[in-house]
C-alpha cells in the first residue's frame, strides 16, 4: 500500500472514530436530559453494548471484513503488517472488552437499591470529560498508527500488544485518578 493511501485511510479512521464518539455522547446527553436514567440503566446498557461488541468480535475471529469499506482496508493492511501481533491484539481487545462489560454489570448491580441513583450531568464536567476521552483516544490511535506504519518488519512489532496494553492500563489508571479529582472538585464547589 502506498504511503499516501495509508495516510488517507488513517485520517478517515480518526475522523470516523471522533465523529462516532461525539454522536454517541451527544445522543446520550440528549437522552439523559429528556428521560430519567438511573445508574443501573446506564451501566447495564453500556455492559450490554460492550458484550454485544465482544461477541461480534469473537465470532469474527481473524476476519478483516467490515461494513465500512475503508476500515476493511485498514484491517487488511494491519494484519499483513503486524502478522501474529495483529491476532494477539484482537484477542487482547476481546479480553479487555469482557472485563469491561463485566465491570459495567457489577457497577449496575451495585447501584441497585439506592434511592437517589439518577444520572445527572453537569455540563462543564461533561465537556471536560469528553475532551479528556477524545484526547486520550486520539493520542493512543496516533501512537498506534506511528508504530505500525513506521515498522519495516513483523519482528519490529514483536511484543507490541503486551507493551501497548501495559501502557494503556497505566494511562487508564492515571485518567481515572484525574477524573476522580475533577469529580470531587465539582462536587465540593
Amino acid at each position: 500500500m502506498e504511503p499516501k493511501e495509508i495516510r488517507k485511510l488513517r485520517i478517515n479512521q480518526l475522523l470516523l472514530t471522533n465523529v462516532m464518539l461525539l454522536i454517541i455522547l451527544v445522543l446520550f446527553f440528549t437522552l439523559s436530559s429528556l428521560f430519567t436514567i438511573t445508574f443501573y440503566h446506564f451501566f447495564f446498557t453500556i455492559g450490554v453494548i460492550i458484550l454485544i461488541q465482544t461477541i461480534y468480535g469473537f465470532l469474527k475471529r481473524d476476519s478483516t471484513k467490515s461494513i465500512i469499506p475503508f476500515l476493511e482496508k485498514v484491517s487488511i493492511y494491519e494484519k499483513q503488517k503486524m502478522g501474529i501481533e495483529w491476532l494477539k491484539s484482537r484477542r487482547a481487545n476481546t479480553g479487555w472488552s469482557i472485563v469491561l462489560s463485566g465491570l459495567m454489570f457489577i457497577q449496575g448491580y451495585m447501584s441497585l437499591g439506592y434511592e437517589d441513583n439518577v444520572f445527572y450531568f453537569e455540563p462543564i464536567f461533561m465537556i471536560i470529560l469528553t475532551s479528556l476521552i477524545l484526547l486520550v483516544i486520539n493520542i493512543s490511535m496516533l501512537i498506534h498508527f506511528r508504530k505500525v506504519d513506521n515498522s519495516t518488519s513483523e519482528s519490529e512489532l514483536k511484543g507490541y500488544t503486551w507493551k501497548y496494553n501495559a501502557i494503556a492500563v497505566v494511562i487508564g489508571v492515571i485518567l481515572a485518578f484525574v477524573i476522580s479529582i475533577i469529580t470531587v472538585y465539582m462536587v465540593i464547589s
